[in-house]
């Protein structure tokens, strides 16, 4: 995986402070690739495909990086500006060039969800099953990478 524009090294105590934050457990696969990449912009245009409503794929733009100190725009600063409207214990770990989040939900095994913006709703839920703009793509973040695919 080659990313570019990557944030700065972390450690596992940023990391703890992380899932903290998010009030959850980050899934093994999650702590490796922060640990080894910490977000950044694909050198190609990857794709993951989505087949629901009237999304069929969405491109991925950037994966977010965690800043520690607050020294760039990343999850923390994303969770301060959006955090209300993700269901509890989500974190944004990546989005496409139109605004909208691939999440990874801490409190439930760690699946990936689409986040769709435009279908945003002011109102935190009860569960996942009440939002309307969540679109499941993976089990797990290990599937979602794989998942991703060059766009021709």
């Amino acid at each position: 995986m080659k990313l570019k524009d990557t944030g700065p090294q972390l450690n596992e105590a940023s990391l703890d402070r992380l899932a903290s934050a998010v009030h959850g457990d980050l899934p093994p696969a999650y702590v490796s690739f922060l640990l080894e990449h910490n977000g950044g912009t694909p050198q190609e245009d990857w794709v993951v495909d989505v087949d629901q409503d009237h999304w069929k794929e969405v491109i991925l733009g950037r994966f977010l990086s965690y800043y520690p100190q607050d020294e760039g725009y990343g999850i923390t600063q994303v969770l301060e500006n959006k955090g209300d409207l993700f269901p509890q214990g989500a974190i944004p770990i990546a989005s496409d060039p139109g605004g909208n989040y691939f999440l990874l939900l801490t409190n439930t095994n760690g699946p990936v969800h689409f986040w769709d913006h435009e279908q945003e709703s002011q109102d935190r839920k009860g569960s996942i099953e009440e939002y309307d703009n969540l679109y499941f793509i993976a089990s797990d973040f290990k599937t979602f990478l794989n998942r991703l695919r060059t766009d021709p």
